[in-house]
Order: structure tokens, then C-alpha cells, then sequence
């Protein structure tokens, strides 16, 4: 076995282990009387009090998963989005996610749009067609005779976001209700998500994160250059196409779920490679997911703990971690 991936498999069982650890701490972890010790009856099978069962299975339990399976999904687009770009400072919302997902839930909500299609509310279906309609046509936009351009599908996505912003302040001077909903909505948040959100995000994550899987071996030809990576048989249009949409279905299904989190899909591949010490994809990926879900499940718990009186949008945690963290990152480039 390769030392790489010897010390991939070295890092992933301690950080299972850590995951499942800070999993028990938070789910028992509240403002009111801890609750670690139900927690424990409760994996052991016995009987717990009417609210104590409430609380833990109910309201606590589908946050944990949901923003651990957010925070992989974020991780893995991150991860392949910055190989595929060849740009260490990629995030999924560079292509324009957060900036459509928020208009269409802006306007879902502004407008006071309420129906219902396979149990899935009018804001997380317009915020998924948002975010998807915006990277689509980042993605055109991106195109010069014929060829993907990556400067112009970059700038294509600060443009493009940048009007969605624009016109999401104008319908709200416009407006001028819902104003706080779609404030708190845009920082991303946990607050109040249950199974049905849950269920939501899984079958995007089982047809994105398999996608990112079987491209990684391409994904790594693809570092060495494009004329390089097709004189091995690859094809780097298809291949492009192939991870700019499996990024952009899990990174769409999180914002139009949870609003816009961001910065976990910039932060969690840098801190694979630290460890690791790798560039290979196909060794990072696993531990850039673990990282992710532990990273946005703790943030969380910090924002639903820090303060007595009200609970902080998680995505000002995670933009408090995330600029530092990408400016100096700027800097070392």
C-alpha cells in the first residue's frame, strides 16, 4: 500500500471516531439541562420520557444529520471544484449558487408563493431552480468559441451573483415585507429543519457524491493539463461537465435546504491536504467529507448554544472561520 494511502486510512478512523464523539456530545448539548445522559438510555434502548424522546429524536437528532450530510456535501463540491478550476480559492458559490438559491427563495417568500410539489416546500424548490438556472447560465457564459474558459466562467459567476443580489435587494425595497425572514434565510441556518429536510437532501447526495467519485482518477489526469490528460484518453469537456453538475446539485440542495453556508467547501480540502499531505483526489475526498460534516455540525452547535436568548445563523460562523481562512490563503498564493 502507497504511504498516501496508508496515511489517508490512518486519518479517517480517528476522525470517524471524532465525528461519532462530537455527534453524542452535541445531540445532548442544550441550552436548558443537558440531556447526555438520555441520550445514552436512548442508544442503549430504554424508554425515555414523553419530551425528553421529543427533543432528542425530533429536534435534535434530524439537525445533526442535516448538518452533517450538509457539510459533506459542501466538502466534496469544494474539493472537486478547486481540482477541476486548478485554483485553491474555488467554492461552490463562486459559480453563482448562493446568489440564485437567494433570489429564488427571496422571491418565493417576498412574493408570498406557498405550494407544495412531492412534499417540497415553494422556497426550496425556487431555490434549487434558482441556484441550478444561475450555474447553467454561468456556465454557457463561460464558453469562447466552442471552448470552456475558466476566467470567464469565474467572472461570469461574480457577475451573475452580484445581479441576483441587485435584484433580490430591489423586490425587497419594493416590498418591503418579509424583510427579516429573508435576512436570516440568506445567512444560512438550521433552525427549525426536520426529517423532511433531511430526506430532501439524501437523494441529491446519493446521485452527486458517487458522481465525484468515479471522476477523481480523471480528475487527477486533469492536473497534469489538458492536452496531457487526453493524450491518456480523457476527455476533459465531458469530464468538466460531468463535476461542475454533480458540485452543483449538492451544493444547490444545501443552499435551497439551509440557505447559504458558506466558506465549508473552501476550508475543508486545504485541511485534508495539511493532513494528509497529498494531491491525489481519490486519498482526499473521504477525509475532506469527514472534515466537512464535523466542521458545519460544530459550528452549529455553537450557534444554537453560544447565546442564551436567541440562536446565530450558522453561516456567520462559518464566514467568521472562512475570510480569515481565505485571506491568508490568498496571501500564500
Amino acid at each position: 500500500m502507497r504511504p498516501e494511502w496508508k496515511r489517508g486510512l490512518l486519518f479517517c478512523l480517528p476522525a470517524l471516531v471524532i465525528l461519532a464523539a462530537s455527534i453524542f456530545g452535541v445531540w445532548g448539548w442544550g441550552q436548558d439541562t443537558p440531556r447526555w445522559a438520555e441520550v445514552g438510555q436512548l442508544l442503549q434502548g430504554l424508554p425515555l420520557e414523553e419530551t425528553d424522546s421529543y427533543i432528542l429524536l425530533e429536534l435534535r437528532l434530524p439537525r445533526i444529520v442535516l448538518g452533517v450530510l450538509s457539510g459533506m456535501m459542501l466538502a466534496g463540491a469544494g474539493l472537486v471544484l478547486q481540482g477541476l478550476f486548478r485554483n485553491p480559492l474555488m467554492d461552490p458559490f463562486i459559480l453563482g449558487v448562493s446568489g440564485g438559491g437567494a433570489l429564488g427563495a427571496g422571491l418565493a417568500i417576498l412574493l408570498g408563493i406557498e405550494w407544495r410539489l412531492l412534499g417540497l416546500s415553494s422556497v426550496t424548490l425556487l431555490a434549487f431552480g434558482g441556484a441550478l438556472a444561475v450555474v447553467v447560465l454561468v456556465y454557457q457564459l463561460g464558453h469562447y468559441r466552442g471552448s470552456l474558459m475558466i476566467d470567464r466562467l469565474l467572472l461570469a459567476g461574480v457577475a451573475i451573483s452580484a445581479l441576483c443580489s441587485a435584484l433580490l435587494s430591489l423586490v425587497l425595497v419594493l416590498k418591503g415585507k418579509g424583510l427579516d425572514q429573508v435576512v436570516y434565510w440568506i445567512m444560512g441556518s438550521l433552525t427549525g429543519r426536520a426529517w423532511p429536510d433531511v430526506i430532501t437532501l439524501i437523494p441529491f447526495a446519493i446521485l452527486g457524491l458517487p458522481l465525484l467519485l468515479v471522476s477523481l482518477h480523471g480528475l487527477n489526469l486533469m492536473q497534469t493539463g489538458d492536452e496531457t490528460a487526453r493524450s491518456l484518453g480523457l476527455r476533459p469537456a465531458r469530464l468538466q461537465v460531468q463535476l461542475i453538475l454533480a458540485a452543483t446539485l449538492l451544493s444547490s440542495a444545501v443552499v435551497s435546504v439551509c440557505g447559504v453556508i458558506g466558506f465549508i467547501g473552501l476550508m475543508t480540502p486545504h485541511m485534508a491536504r495539511l493532513f494528509l499531505r497529498s494531491s491525489d483526489f481519490r486519498i482526499l475526498l473521504l477525509p475532506t467529507l469527514i472534515l466537512g460534516g464535523l466542521l458545519l455540525l460544530l459550528a452549529d452547535a455553537l450557534s444554537r448554544n453560544l447565546l442564551a436568548s436567541q440562536e446565530i445563523p450558522v453561516g456567520i460562523f462559518t464566514a467568521l472561520l472562512g475570510v480569515p481562512f481565505f485571506l491568508a490563503q490568498l496571501r500564500k498564493e
